[in-house]
């Protein structure tokens, strides 16, 4: 028996986003090179800046608590993958700067992260894809004014 949805365009959008973040989530817990995916995220993101970010920079660009991102970046840290000193410019500001052990190895799962999306995408359009993109940054900011 086939699931036919007979609710909204915009219900099955929703169940649809939740159902993959549900699941994205599963490949975040997967472990690479003895991290935790949450780790690995965490340390691809912060190699995307040109400048080291502060904490709360890091934490707004991956959409976690100041908390969450301190807690997994104090391991990251003492795993030598990454360095935490405070900002000369604001002392109540702390810099997140990659090691060169966290840049080699956020290369290493750039590589693997572009097989996966190349696997993902590869039955949709770029102009699919930029739709979407669109879409789910509209609804990003519906959320920001719910919360």
């Amino acid at each position: 028996m086939q699931y036919v949805p007979t609710d909204s365009t915009q219900r099955q959008l929703l169940r649809s986003l939740s159902y993959f973040s549900v699941r994205l989530k599963y490949v975040e817990r997967k472990s690479f090179f003895g991290l935790s995916g949450r780790q690995v995220l965490l340390l691809a993101s912060l190699c995307s800046f040109d400048e080291p970010p502060s904490l709360g920079e890091l934490s707004e660009a991956n959409g976690a608590s100041h908390q969450n991102i301190k807690q997994i970046l104090l391991k990251l840290e003492k795993a030598g993958y990454v360095t935490i000193r405070p900002d000369e410019h604001d002392n109540r500001a702390l810099l997140v700067e990659p090691t060169d052990m966290g840049r080699n190895l956020a290369v290493l799962y750039n590589e693997k992260i572009d097989e996966v999306i190349n696997h993902l995408f590869e039955n949709i359009s770029e102009k699919d894809a930029a739709t979407c993109v669109a879409v789910v940054e509209k609804l990003r900011e519906g959320l920001k004014e719910l919360l």
